[in-house]
């Protein structure tokens, strides 16, 4: 159940993959789809009537800039998920690959409320003085995100140790 699982979750992530960066370049060539995401996920009082094309292609970049950390981090899950499913457990890879994982998802979510006020700023460079605006916004996700961080790194330093037992107990043997 293990390799099966694991192989899964390696193949989910190299989809995921695969899949941002075309997305993203639908996204780029389909600016007003776009705006309808950004307009949703935001929900700031935006005075969208005023926003140019340029501002958008900003806050795209920002978002892709944003999401590139995701991709890079599902990289080296799909490495660690690849090993495990060969059988590969306690590995020093696996588990340098789970701390820059973890390393990864811990920059994200920091980099979370950052992006939501360039975000924020560059949408609202239009609107007249004292209607800009710069909104932070910090979430439950973002505080999740940062403890499964913390868990993961955990998770990596038990595999070390893991490890060295594992080469200790064939010693023995």
């Amino acid at each position: 159940m293990l390799k099966g699982f694991s192989q899964v979750i390696a193949w989910g992530s190299a989809a995921l993959m695969l899949g941002f960066p075309l997305f993203a370049l639908y996204l780029v060539f389909d600016i007003s789809h776009f705006s309808d995401f950004v307009r949703d996920g935001l929900r700031l009082p935006i005075q969208w009537q005023t926003v140019e094309p340029w501002q958008l292609y900003t806050l795209w970049l920002v978002t892709v800039c944003f999401w590139s950390v995701t991709v890079a981090a599902l990289f080296f899950l799909r490495r660690a998920f690849s090993a495990f499913a060969k059988g590969e457990l306690f590995t020093v890879e696996n588990s340098r690959s789970i701390r820059v994982f973890a390393v990864l998802v811990f920059a994200q979510a920091l980099s979370k409320p950052l992006q939501a006020a360039i975000g924020s700023l560059v949408l609202s460079l239009n609107h007249p003085e004292g209607q800009r605006m710069l909104s932070i916004t910090l979430g439950s996700d973002t505080l999740q995100s940062i403890g499964l961080s913390m868990i993961l790194w955990i998770v990596a330093e038990i595999l070390i140790t893991a490890h060295h037992l594992e080469n200790e107990n064939q010693q023995f043997v």
